[in-house]
């Protein structure tokens, strides 16, 4: 995979897959690291653990494996997997210096679940955070008779990495919409998300209606006279640019050519989530012509009244508590970061807490994360 063309091929891949939005793009994917890294096999999930639970999107080489078992039952037994947490997230990791071969190969997942099928025994892995608690897991599969993968090709799968994390996270945001973006101009009003395309420079190609009441409203984004995305903060506005910057200018495929992430404080109500990746040069005709890079905008604060007025009237909450018990339902931020977007001291969120524990007559976060999820309010 050492060379430029090689690398190139395969970021290519990952964006072009989260934005087809299909299996047969994700298979592409699999099977282009496979052949890259000279591996057996590949299997790239979202995962979460906290369920047991594994959504699998690419799996070339793992045909003689029960895969819907291992997405149901036996990826919360994965070692490989286990391995995967927070301090080590984000790199490539090579497996055997993490699970010993004599404790993988006496493990009830390689008995009971790859020896009948295969002889995966080496792996060299990556796990990506994702938002709601989810995981991305990569895992790049040799035999037991095959060379285990050395620090060499961890640095060149360390190369992809910002690129794949772009991936599932656009895999996360647009998953479910229906989204064919080279046919989308009039469908992306009817999106839940604001949906920016623009240049290099920033320079707004095109917008759907709410990335559009977002920039109108000059709530710590807008767009300036020239038509380009400003932000209030100077600070972060060069961050962004330079976001959009490398993102539009696909070609150079350097790790900041992933584009990234950020939060945009506002004066009324939480901060604004903003995800900005490369547009794959296909989808620049339907959406702008020349617009390179794409702008998802969340804001937290819509479609959150009926959840906000159901948890009020259901366990008399304030507008407030009720504001942050939503929040905390999705468990991916501290109480510094929830205190930051609702801009309040840690020490009045964490008061407001202790009365949202009191009045659900709960103990743990986890607990309302439950209760609001069975009450089909977590994603309203």
């Amino acid at each position: 995979m050492g060379d430029q063309r090689g690398i190139e091929q395969t970021v290519g891949l990952f964006y072009d897959a989260a934005y087809a939005q299909s299996a047969g793009a994700w298979s592409a994917v699999g099977q282009q690291i496979v052949h890259s890294m000279a591996a057996k096999g590949c299997l790239l999930q979202i995962a979460d653990m906290r369920l047991g639970r594994s959504q699998l999107l690419a799996t070339p080489g793992c045909e003689g494996l029960n895969m819907p078992a291992y997405a149901e039952h036996y990826v919360r037994h994965d070692l490989w997997a286990q391995m995967a947490t927070p301090e080590r997230a984000d790199r490539a990791l090579l497996m055997h210096d993490l699970v010993a071969p004599v404790v993988w190969e006496r493990s009830e997942i390689y008995n009971d679940f790859v020896r009948p099928g295969c002889d995966f025994f080496w792996c060299l892995g990556a796990a990506i955070p994702l938002r709601d608690g989810q995981i991305g897991l990569l895992g790049v599969l040799r035999n037991q008779q095959d060379a285990h993968f050395s620090a060499v090709e961890a640095a060149e799968l360390d190369r992809l990495l910002p690129h794949l994390r772009r991936s599932l996270q656009l895999t996360q945001q647009l998953r479910g919409l229906e989204l064919d973006l080279a046919h989308a101009r009039a469908g992306l009003d009817a999106l839940s998300i604001g949906v920016v395309v623009c240049n290099a420079a920033a320079k707004v190609q095109v917008a759907n209606r709410i990335a559009e009441e977002i920039l109108r409203r000059g709530d710590g984004i807008a767009r300036d006279g020239a038509e380009a995305i400003t932000l209030d903060n100077p600070d972060l506005q060069q961050s962004l640019r330079r976001m959009i910057a490398s993102a539009a200018r696909r070609s150079s495929f350097a790790p900041d050519g992933a584009g990234g992430a950020l939060r945009i404080a506002r004066h009324d109500g939480p901060a604004l989530k903003l995800l900005v990746a490369p547009l794959p040069a296909a989808q620049h005709i339907g959406l702008g012509g020349t617009g390179g890079a794409m702008i998802l905008i969340d804001d937290p604060a819509r479609n959150a009244a009926p959840a906000i007025e159901a948890l009020k009237a259901l366990f008399s909450l304030t507008g407030a508590e009720a504001r942050l018990a939503r929040r905390m339902a999705h468990g991916d931020a501290t109480v510094p970061e929830i205190a930051a977007e609702f801009a309040l001291s840690p020490q009045t969120i964490r008061t407001q807490m202790k009365s949202i524990h009191r009045k659900m007559e709960v103990s743990h976060q986890a607990e309302i994360s439950a209760t609001i999820s069975r009450l089909g309010l977590l994603g309203q």
